[in-house]
């Protein structure tokens, strides 16, 4: 009985290791592209409506590591055996792949694309997970 308690501790532990690891690991992408927006900031002044883009992409990606540092302390408190704690509410989802899309557009230097014909995709969604996975995608895929 000992050893199963035991062990069952040790891999409740490595759950929470591996999810405060990946919770870092995600919130390096938008304090990332931040950074990068503020050096864009600081070396280009000719451009204002880039300027502008850039400030704008800047403010959500810090943005949006501050709703991942909240999504990690909440983490933190969950108990084991509970799981991640999502936030749904009805969003058009269309609306955060747009910003990601001039997020990107406005970072690297390769043409991106984005294609998608239906700009009504309201559903449930946890908003954050989805940028989440989306800031996943995009690094894996640069």
């Amino acid at each position: 009985m000992l050893k199963s308690l035991q062990a069952f501790t040790k891999s409740i532990q490595e759950m929470q290791n591996k999810l405060i690891a990946t919770l870092a690991h995600d919130i390096r992408n938008p304090l990332s592209a931040a950074r990068l927006g503020i050096e864009m900031l600081n070396k280009d002044h000719t451009d204002e409506n880039r300027a502008k883009r850039v400030h704008k992409i800047t403010m959500n990606s810090v943005n949006k590591a501050i709703q991942m540092l909240e999504g990690l302390l909440d983490s933190i408190t969950v108990k084991a055996g509970e799981g991640m704690m999502l936030t749904f509410s009805e969003v058009n989802l269309y609306e955060d792949l747009e910003t990601i899309y001039q997020e990107v557009r406005d970072i690297y230097s390769e043409e991106i694309v984005f294609i998608c014909e239906d700009k009504d995709l309201t559903g449930v969604y946890d908003s954050v997970a989805v940028r989440q996975m989306m800031g996943n995608s995009r690094e894996i895929e640069s």
